[in-house]
């Protein structure tokens, strides 16, 4: 065999042993190339009525956790009434994973849809690391501040009724801090004013 022919026996051998691996790695679903490179699971068609519960469950307890302002006092008697005013501003709110590996930097995402049309896509929900594998990504609707629907692609039923509650629990609170950085006047008392280094200086 000339060398010629090695060479090129030894690049068809090559890309045998390549395809054969791709197949393998398909079939036992490894991915191995980088996250980026592998999109997200999105949200299935199928409604779960009963995480349409969970949320308005939750959504009616907002003073019970983190907007209770007997217990957090830096939180305004209304945040959790202005709260429930901001999802009436909200149309649709779909969480997903950043990318559909496992990567230590595959955060929590959302696209959010305000009732006037206004879509703000691949929001940072949460720096924890998300995996498709654990976590279902869901299309919640929203109508006059209540949520009406919630599709998924039934995967969460496959996971304890805990699991659901805590990824409902993670959307509402996503959802809250984003009102919150914008209009931290409905949520949070003002913050004491110091003074100024010209007076810090003069004391």
């Amino acid at each position: 065999m000339t060398k010629g022919a090695r060479v090129t026996a030894m690049v068809v051998g090559s890309l045998v042993v390549l395809a054969i691996a791709c197949v393998v790695l398909v079939k036992l679903d490894i991915r191995c190339l980088p996250a980026p490179l592998y999109p997200p699971d999105m949200p299935g068609d199928r409604s779960n009525p009963k995480l349409v519960a969970m949320f308005n469950e939750q959504i009616d307890g907002l003073e019970r956790g983190e907007l209770d302002a007997d217990w957090f006092p830096g939180i305004i008697p209304e945040a959790a009434a202005n709260a429930r005013t901001w999802f009436g501003e909200v149309r649709e709110f779909v969480t997903h994973c950043r990318y559909g590996a496992s990567n230590k930097f595959n955060w929590f995402m959302y696209d959010l849809t305000l009732a006037g049309g206004q879509v703000f896509a691949d929001q940072t929900a949460s720096t924890d690391r998300c995996s498709d594998e654990y976590q279902t990504a869901m299309r919640v609707t929203f109508d006059a501040g209540r949520v009406v629907d919630v599709k998924t692609d039934g995967s969460e039923l496959e996971r304890p009724l805990d699991s659901a509650q805590a990824a409902v629990a993670r959307t509402l609170k996503a959802l809250i801090r984003r009102d919150m950085d914008a209009r931290p006047g409905r949520y949070f008392k003002p913050a004491p004013v110091g003074p100024t280094p010209a007076e810090q200086w003069a004391q």
